[in-house]
């Protein structure tokens, strides 16, 4: 059912998935007056930065990501940082556990106490989301990054997710739910094409991400480096139709560091987020306004996507400035 081909699309065996249309309205309203005057707000200009990151001028902290506060519509810096194994910036973080430890207790209060402590320090730090829990399937054990998840099973790693993102999100940090693709081999490069039917994706291998977002309310997704069936994970529609419409999730939807591959394509198709920098999304500005081969409505549906979870999470209307590292001698009230 599932075959792994490097370098090379299997072109006889793509599935075609048809774009939408650029120029078309497509409805953006969140259904949060605030949210949605804020939006009409914004100049072009600040919408777009908006939905890429950039190099933080503040970054002591040395974190994964950085997005742009903007203060006249009292939206604040968002630092987001890797969190599989404790908050991973520059110094004086607790070093938790591995997720692949968490799960060989087989304890659903371990992966929430895991959770907590990524959560709460993550709060402290000014570290808005934490990039965890992941939950791929473990494929291959010398995948670079096998000790991030949980486990091979997906009905495993669905229902310890969910107890991270709980005890995450339970101290006012986003968990990340990652990577939806699938995402299985480690590769970074974009270079692996999985071919798997849209049946196989969502009872295997869209189970765990799901799930996270359906029962844990997971504030956030990355898509993955993979392609499927010869598209890039972070534009290929059918992913983003099961997660806004059959999972019914209002998460922001962003890409692994380095894994979108198209600006107007990832856009329709529904990624909010480019991570790390804009090297694809800074040019929606040509696109939507100046070349005007793009509907703003696309720009206004991730843009309300992203305020919207900032207004759940009491983020509009208050700072995250960056913060000094935690002293050593730091009382944090972690179980032992």
């Amino acid at each position: 059912m599932v075959s792994v081909t490097w370098g090379i699309a299997l072109a006889l065996c793509t599935q075609l998935v048809s774009a939408g249309d650029p120029l078309a309205t497509v409805s953006w309203r969140t259904g949060n007056d605030k949210v949605d005057t804020i939006v009409d707000a914004l100049t072009a200009e600040e919408k777009v930065s908006l939905v890429h990151g950039t190099v933080d001028s503040d970054g002591n902290q040395q974190q994964a990501g950085y997005s742009v506060p903007i203060t006249s519509q009292g939206i604040p810096a968002i630092r987001l940082a890797d969190g599989e194994a404790g908050i991973n910036i520059v110094q004086n973080t607790t070093g938790s556990p591995t997720q692949l430890n968490v799960a060989a207790t087989w304890s659903l209060n371990a992966a929430y106490q895991h959770g907590v402590i990524t959560g709460k320090e993550a709060k402290l730090l000014n570290m808005v989301v934490a990039l965890s829990p992941r939950v791929n399937i473990l494929r291959d054990p010398v995948e670079g990054n096998f000790w991030q998840s949980y486990s091979e099973d997906p009905y495993l790693n669905a229902r310890l997710g969910i107890q991270g993102v709980k005890g995450l999100q339970d101290q006012g940090s986003m968990a990340n739910a990652k990577q939806i693709g699938p995402s299985s081999t480690g590769a970074s490069s974009g270079d692996t094409n999985s071919v798997v039917d849209l049946q196989t994706l969502q009872e295997l291998y869209w189970v765990a991400p799901g799930t996270l977002l359906q029962e844990g309310n997971a504030a956030t997704l990355m898509c993955s480096y993979a392609q499927i069936n010869g598209i890039p994970a972070c534009q290929y529609e059918p992913l983003f139709n099961t997660v806004r419409d059959d999972y019914n999730s209002s998460a922001i939807v962003m890409s692994d560091w380095g894994a979108t591959h198209s600006t107007a394509e990832s856009l329709i198709a529904g990624m909010d987020l480019e991570m790390p920098t804009g090297s694809y999304y800074d040019a929606l500005y040509d696109y939507i306004y100046v070349s005007q081969n793009l509907s703003e409505s696309y720009l206004n549906r991730a843009v309300g996507h992203i305020l919207a979870k900032y207004d759940e999470f009491g983020l509009l209307g208050t700072t995250t400035e960056g913060s000094s590292p935690l002293p050593p001698d730091v009382v944090v009230d972690h179980a032992t």
